[in-house]
């Protein structure tokens, strides 16, 4: 793991988010900017009431913004109320056949208890950081920070019923498949609603011995109690428990790596009058020595893709690409190219669906995932994605999803765990309508980070996301020495006390939502880009180093409203300035198809064979003339002189004047010429 570059993890503890009414919230933020900043917030349940979707969305607006990653578990509120049957069974929880009937994945009651937290998982899904491991339980999760490992339990499971009066139950079975990769982090946290003393007494001591044994975590964070009085902390033999604070405040705490004697929690109570106050208490933490620093970059070669095949998808019976290839130019790109209806976009959408997975992609809707289905003779057939990515190891690793006709989405268990590492790195994918909103996308709002990162892809009317949020989330120097490589001094990033606007041209300074269109759709995915790199590689993302970014980066027309002179220039300044991410774009634009070596160009057409044309040459020192006439079949005039042409009325010599001119020759000049040639074919002097 790397390490926080200023050498502390600060966190803000929240029980009940609820509570989070304007007062509290200008004080956190108070709070937050004493510190120096904020890596987590943490809330150890009950962010709704009886589990109301409502309640989650009300959550979800009020700490959306705040900039430290959000790590929740469930409370007893946050879960729908199921049948009473349910507190029967779990007080036999110590009988061994109760517990692995409830486990057996084929469970009706297991699926009651995921049921009743829906929402809750739902929710979940969409605020936490991209990466987390999701566990067994809704609710149970492993994320990976910045020298910091969180693992959250469900321990409000077993109250679903609404009427238990016995203790929460948490089981080993829950943490077991969260302890991968080996937990080394430097400072390890779990988080749940219930503290210890709370477990039911049957769990009691398996959470000793077997979820929570010595030396596993540091740090446990769990619900408030009601009667502790003014102790928070309590040293435990699996590390110090600190209890939130359930009504009239909140908990923030700092660790100090370098300096453990400095690391703090920080009470903050407000009174019946308003008044806030404040109590710190040392962190008794005994941790490892200092990490060694990150490494600049990951050791070999990033994930790339390699293959994709494509059965009944969209327009295509069967499609093979091949993205293997050897190159003159530096990087690794591929340039998808064909006229409308080609299959450019389908190609994008396919490659996007290959990275969500099964359960990712089944947010996107059965409206979208239907359109993907090949339609021939009013017949619909399932589709079939297989898509071959080549791992940093140098394995092939295959992920295949199918969309059958009921509309459900199937995947083989390999792809599914391919799927969830995929889902750690940077892979992101643009379609047309990539531009900046200047408010919430509300029909995008209740899907998760990655599926509504790729909503353009699917949806016309999608926007790719609220200017002030993606540039709030992005590294302001990363994306500052990024807009300067690629845009040059065309446009620059300009901080303001308010956030990132941008001067045009050297003059102005502007909005990102009043940047010209060109300057704006790829002001949008770059930092888009770098806000996704700042979560999935914090450590990395702290270096204003655009070179060291690793990703896959698909993109729908990447020409999208540029002026020639930038679509001339683009490709080549975004080798130079990202030369570690795999790039997949389509373009009709022959300015930008002029930067490419033949064998990164798949050029789609219905007519060859396998529906791709094979280039014998190259086209670099192509004209855009040559590249319309030879590669994309269209001819490099506009039709309205044809029209002229073939009109009845017209006038040979109005035409024949108008093929005479040229950037060279003006109207005066071609008439002139006409004149001239006209005199000598008849014989006759001007």
């Amino acid at each position: 793991m790397g390490y926080p570059a200023d050498g502390s993890f600060r966190w803000i503890h929240l029980d009940g988010t609820h509570l989070l009414w304007w007062p509290f919230e200008l004080d956190i933020r108070e709070t937050v900017q004493r510190m120096g900043g904020c890596d987590a917030i943490f809330v150890t349940g009950n962010v709704s009431v009886l589990g109301a979707s409502i309640g989650f969305e009300v959550s979800y607006d009020l700490i959306h913004d705040f900039r430290g990653s959000l790590v929740v578990v469930p409370g007893n509120n946050d879960a729908q109320r199921e049948p009473s049957e349910l507190t029967f069974l779990f007080g036999l929880w110590h009988d061994p056949a109760v517990r692995d009937k409830f486990w057996d994945p084929a469970s009706e009651l297991r699926a009651l208890v995921d049921k009743a937290f829906a929402n809750f998982d739902a929710y979940s899904r969409r605020v936490m950081p991209a990466g987390t491991v999701r566990g067994r339980l809704p609710g149970d999760f492993s994320v990976s920070l910045p020298s910091v490992r969180v693992i959250g339990l469900n321990t409000a499971f077993s109250m679903i019923g609404g009427d238990r009066t016995e203790g929460a139950i948490v089981d080993p079975r829950q943490i077991a498949p969260l302890c991968e990769p080996a937990m080394d982090e430097r400072l390890r946290i779990l988080i749940t609603h219930h503290a210890p003393d709370q477990l039911d007494r049957s769990v009691r001591g398996l959470f000793d011995t077997e979820i929570a044994p010595p030396g596993r975590f540091h740090l446990h964070l769990c619900g408030g109690a009601h009667d502790l009085g003014e102790t928070r902390i309590h040293p435990k033999q699996h590390g110090l428990v600190i209890h939130g604070l359930e009504r009239d405040g909140y908990l923030a705490g700092k660790v100090d790596f370098d300096h453990l004697e400095n690391s703090v929690l920080i009470e903050r109570r407000r009174d019946a009058g308003g008044r806030w106050t404040s109590r710190e208490t040392p962190l008794p933490l005994d941790l490892p020595q200092k990490s060694a620093p990150a490494v600049q970059r990951s050791e070999g070669p990033p994930v790339t893709v390699e293959r994709i095949v494509l059965e009944n998808f969209r327009l295509f019976h069967r499609l093979e690409l091949d993205l293997r290839h050897t190159s003159r130019l530096p990087g690794n790109w591929t340039c998808i190219a064909g006229i409308n209806g080609a299959g450019k976009s389908s190609i994008v959408q396919a490659i996007a669906l290959a990275v969500l997975g099964d359960e990712l992609g089944r947010e996107l809707g059965g409206k979208w995932l239907d359109r993907c289905r090949r339609i021939d003779n009013a017949s619909k057939y399932d589709a079939k994605i297989e898509v071959v990515f080549r791992d940093p190891g140098g394995r092939e690793r295959v992920t295949r999803l199918d969309i059958m006709s009921d509309g459900s989405l199937w995947s083989p268990p390999e792809s599914k765990s391919f799927g969830g590492e995929l889902r750690n790195r940077v892979c992101l994918a643009y379609g047309a309508t990539r531009n900046l909103s200047p408010s919430a996308e509300l029909h995008t709002s209740t899907k998760s980070d990655d599926v509504r990162s790729m909503m353009t892809v699917f949806d016309p009317l999608a926007r790719l996301a609220n200017a002030e949020s993606v540039l709030r989330l992005t590294s302001a120097p990363l994306f500052q020495s990024l807009i300067r490589q690629v845009f040059d001094k065309e446009v620059e990033v300009a901080e303001r006390t308010s956030g990132i606007q941008f001067r045009v041209g050297g003059r102005e300074v502007v909005e990102a939502v009043d940047l010209p269109d060109g300057f704006r759709t790829s002001a949008a995915w770059l930092a888009d880009l770098c806000a996704a790199w700042m979560k999935k590689r914090p450590e990395l993302a702290s270096r204003p180093d655009p070179a060291l970014i690793e990703a896959i980066v698909v993109i729908d027309e990447v020409d999208l409203h540029l002026h020639p002179s930038l679509q001339r220039s683009l490709v080549p300044r975004l080798r130079a300035a990202l030369p570690r991410v795999q790039w997949i774009v389509t373009t009709h634009s022959p300015l930008v198809l002029a930067n490419f070596d033949s064998s990164e160009i798949i050029a789609l057409d219905r007519s060859a064979e396998g529906g791709i044309r094979k280039l014998d040459r190259q086209i670099m020192g192509f004209t855009t003339d040559q590249i319309y006439e030879w590669l994309m079949g269209t001819e490099p005039t506009g039709a309205a002189l044809e029209n002229q042409v073939d009109a009845p009325e017209s006038d040979d010599s109005e035409i024949a004047e108008m093929l005479l001119m040229s950037p060279r020759s003006n109207a005066e000049d071609a008439k002139q010429r006409y004149q001239k040639l006209r005199s000598r074919l008849s014989g006759t002097k001007p």
